[in-house]
């Protein structure tokens, strides 16, 4: 237990063999731990489902209350009650059935046939010792965001036994909080608690809310999008005669197109009678949860977790025509060389069904078209309405289709396309738990989207207009109808009409300028119809980018003439590209578009373009060549830094690489690493001493090579000459965040320092500290052996440097009461104890040895079986102690560690252990 008054550890630090300060406790001996209640409960969900975004009254994933120990009520005595209390992050919407909602609480997951819901006040409803009543209860809502179950009897089950508390049907407004949709999703969270009884892990993260499908506007065929301003374009000189112009399709992003329940289809106008889904710890894929019809009709009890039907897709069509009979299909289809196909077995099933949002009302096919049963809808004031029900959402998630065919007469056109807004429905503004509601609902979050135009073209016209290129987002108008084709009119002499066009919007490397038309008209103009067949041409041209660079950067550079200002160019023109090395450098070659030596050479611009014009160096210097990777982010990279020698490798005195801010550090950490040539090894200097530290030649296993910054890894870094060049490789792990450049520089025999060259950038990522881990065989006992893993940095592992702790008490700081601590020191090879009842570290007494010395009235450890031993990649321990009497209760398991590069992790929790 935690006492209030809190006491805090002063800690000092230990050196390799000796203590250089004391340990030390705020105030006198911690006092007796208080007992803790046996009785302990933990909250989890482990049946999360998918959350549809958009959802008001969305299933979220089951809860579970799991409680251990206590002590077992006796025979025939009264079971204690608790109140469970959920809360969520989001409004509730579940159904209200009467005085309850259908949110429920089963006990100890019962089988369907054992499960006895409990129709009256919890109150009349209780357990007695020995005898068990009713395991099914309902809930209320207390609150817009909560549930609460009132009077659960709660019977201790004793040592080894469990008790559970499953809770289903719950209901939630995630529209709220998750429309618009995130690509991550949204989490959905629940808080547990409980009268007279502590929850641990008491918040919960019960789904997560992302988008539900995707919708689109197929062509006749399904094959390709409508486009994407007009729809389908379609030429109104003869008319159309129930012709197909589209495919609504909407595509399931996981299994979110649901049945009403788990009941296989049987027919296309019938839905299936419910089936019972009365297990627990099961994740139904359908609409409705938790459902058991054998539940009393009292109070509604037999329509808990039971939605009203299946998901229901919807298509809202507006704009159409006067005039105009649209038909859907009643059933979805699958196309087969572009001709619709109604579905079949192990496919996605639905049925076209009037909107009422109650029953399940299929709407009769008045025809058949393309061998698809159809209906005509009931056009009213341009406005039209299409729903449908998944009845079976097929053997894996799949894409639903319904085609659209429409009739019109000649001449018929509008200047505005037909429009439809498909989504999940019914779409509702009921945001509250409520008995009426239907279930499921959304909100309305559909995007209008263009079916279809009837355009006043005729496909023998005598006028044609067209553009001069096609694709690229080229488009044109013609009296306000948007057009990406050749089009034919039929016009009468005289007729005026408004031609126009724009630039498209422009793409990274390729872009078309739209320049006017071919009559010598402005971009938008008026014509007078001609008497005689013509052609009116949108005039565009098409440019591409060139993009030419010099590698390496500083050794030269490349031009093009004629000069772009941002590097497009009109296609088909010809372009030189000419290369010019800095002082000291030559031009290799061209690569990319342009290849070869030849300089300059001439490149014509039929596509996007890319040149890389490569030098080198002219004649040997001593300089600095490069570091690999050049720019990054990261904790422990590998650099590898390349120098030349003027007369060869061997020529250089030294070489270093300096990671800082600037060369003069900046006022910033910085990492200075040198390496000696002649001497053949690395020094590291030191911003927290004022000195470099070394030498320590490549391969030798080390951690002496760290500061403030960062350290070297002298075990993984190595160094190899050849010719000219000499290259280091050097491990470094980084301590410090931050964004820092990265310069090399060099000195040679002839005394020749090339200075501070920035050669690239990093953002350094500080590794991260101590990994613990901590295992024993039972949770509790007052003879413990834990084995404790501390983990070494990667390239330092096995170094006798630093210091490693294990507590056990109350919190980190002892939380005022008696406590277990710890301390080894690698170095030294010792184990050390904290004596509460002295006030300092006891020891130290090395693995292995006879010693008595390591108690305190807290506990002892049993150093002869104690061990630290080095394996692979950590230190691991085994502690063997023995916990006193004043420790009993639920402890907090601690560890901490300065590692070999002296880093402090500071207490990290590893876990938790009950002290008897």
């Amino acid at each position: 237990m935690r006492s209030k008054n809190r006491s805090t550890f002063a800690f000092g630090v230990f050196g390799r063999a000796a203590v250089w300060g004391v340990f030390l406790l705020c105030g006198s001996v911690l006092p007796l731990a208080a007992q803790n209640g046996p009785l302990t409960c933990s909250a989890s969900t482990s049946t999360t489902r998918p959350i549809r975004a958009s959802e008001i009254a969305a299933l979220v994933g089951e809860i579970e209350i799991t409680c251990t120990g206590g002590t077992p009520t006796a025979a025939g005595n009264p079971v204690p009650t608790v109140d469970v209390q959920v809360y969520f992050n989001t409004d509730y919407t579940g159904r209200i059935l009467g005085t309850f909602t259908e949110t429920l609480l089963l006990i100890d997951r019962p089988a369907p046939a054992s499960q006895v819901a409990c129709t009256s006040n919890p109150n009349q409803c209780g357990w007695t010792g020995g005898t068990k009543g009713p395991n099914v209860f309902p809930s209320q809502s207390p609150a817009l965001n909560a549930v609460a179950f009132y009077g659960i009897p709660l019977d201790p089950p004793g040592n080894g036994g469990t008790r559970r508390f499953t809770i289903r049907n719950v209901r939630l407004d995630v529209s709220a909080i998750a429309v618009p949709t995130p690509p991550a999703g949204v989490p959905i969270t629940a808080s547990v608690s409980m009268t007279t009884v502590s929850v641990q892990n008491p918040n919960l993260v019960v789904g997560t809310a992302t988008a539900a499908v995707t919708v689109q506007v197929m062509d006749a065929t399904s094959s390709a999008p409508v486009d994407g301003t007009t729809g389908a374009g379609l030429p109104t000189c003869t008319g159309g005669t129930q012709q197909r112009i589209a495919n609504l399709r909407v595509t399931p992003i996981g299994p979110s197109l649901l049945a009403r329940t788990i009941a296989p289809f049987t027919a296309t106008d019938v839905s299936s009678t419910p089936a019972a889904q009365n297990l627990v710890n099961t994740v139904y894929s359908s609409d409705s949860d938790f459902y058991n019809p054998n539940f009393p009709a009292t109070g509604n009890m037999n329509m808990a977790g039971l939605a009203q039907y299946g998901t229901r897709i919807q298509a809202t069509l507006s704009q159409l025509p006067t005039g105009v009979t649209v038909w859907v299909g009643t059933v979805p289809v699958t196309y087969s060389q572009g001709n619709p196909v109604a579905n079949g077995a192990g496919q996605p099933r639905a049925r076209l069904v009037t909107t009422d949002r109650w029953t399940f009302a299929p709407q009769p096919a008045t025809t058949i078209i393309d061998g698809i049963p159809v209906t005509a809808l009931t056009v009213t004031n341009g406005n039209a309405t299409a729903v449908w029900e998944i009845q079976f959402a097929g053997n894996t998630p799949a894409s639903v289709d319904f085609p659209v065919w429409i009739s019109y007469l000649a001449n018929t056109s509008a200047l505005n396309p037909a429009q439809v807004r498909i989504q999940l429905a019914p779409v509702s503004a009921d945001r509250t738990s409520s008995d009426d509601a239907p279930i499921p609902r959304f909100v309305d979050d559909a995007t209008t989207q263009p079916l279809f135009s009837l355009q006043p073209t005729c496909t023998n016209g005598s006028i044609t207009v067209a553009p001069s290129i096609t694709g690229n987002g080229v488009r044109f108008s013609v009296d306000g109808y948007v057009y990406t084709t050749a089009q034919k009119f039929n016009w009468s002499a005289g007729s005026t009409h408004v031609l126009s066009v724009s630039s498209p919007t422009a793409g990274a490397n390729t872009r078309v300028i739209a320049l006017g038309w071919s009559d010598a008209g402005a971009l938008t103009h008026t014509i007078s119809a001609p008497g005689v067949p013509t052609t009116y041409t949108a005039l565009f041209k098409t440019q591409h980018k060139l993009t030419a660079t010099a590698t390496p950067a500083q050794f030269g550079g490349v031009s093009a003439n004629p000069a772009s200002p941002d590097g497009f160019y009109d296609a088909n023109t010809n372009v030189q590209v000419t290369a010019t090395a800095n002082s000291g450098y030559k031009f290799l070659g061209f690569k990319g578009s342009l290849t070869g030596a030849t300089n300059p050479q001439t490149l014509q611009i039929t596509a996007p373009a890319t040149v890389t014009a490569e030098f080198a160096v002219i004649a040997p210097l001593t300089s600095t060549i490069s570091v690999t990777p050049s720019t990054g982010t990261g904790s422990s990279p590998t650099f590898q830094a390349v120098y030349q020698g003027a007369l060869g490798y061997q020529s250089l005195k030294w070489v270093q690489m300096l990671v800082a801010t600037a060369t003069d550090g900046g006022g910033q950490p910085y990492c200075l690493m040198h390496y000696d040539v002649k001497g053949q090894a690395f020094w590291l200097y030191s911003d927290t001493y004022g000195f470099f530290a070394g030498p320590i030649p490549a391969g030798t296993h080390s951690a002496d090579l760290a500061g403030t910054d960062c350290a070297l890894s002298t075990l993984q870094s190595t160094v190899s000459g050849n010719g000219l060049t000499l290259q280091l490789n050097l491990r470094t792990e980084f301590k410090i965040a931050g964004s820092r450049n990265i310069y090399l520089r060099a000195y040679d025999d002839a005394g020749t320092d090339t200075g501070w060259v920035q050669r690239g950038t990093w953002t350094q990522q500080a590794s991260p500290t101590q990994q613990f881990g901590v295992t024993q065989a039972t949770p509790t006992g007052s003879s413990q052996t834990f084995t404790l893993d501390y983990v070494d940095p990667a390239g330092f592992t096995g170094i006798s440097k630093g210091w490693y702790q294990f507590l056990i008490a109350a919190d980190s700081t002892g939380g005022g009461l008696p406590f277990c601590y710890v301390h080894y020191d690698r170095a030294g090879n010792g184990f050390w104890v904290y004596s509460g009842d002295v006030g300092f570290f006891v020891g130290p007494v090395a693995p292995g040895a006879a010693s008595n010395l390591l108690t305190s009235s807290a506990c002892s450890l049993d150093v002869a079986n104690a061990t630290a031993t080095q394996l692979a990649d950590r230190l691991q321990e085994k502690v063997p102690v023995v916990l006193k009497a004043p420790m009993s209760g639920t402890k907090k398991m601690f560890m901490r560690s300065q590692d070999v590069l002296g880093r402090d992790s500071g207490w990290v929790q590893v876990g938790t252990y009950q002290v008897p």
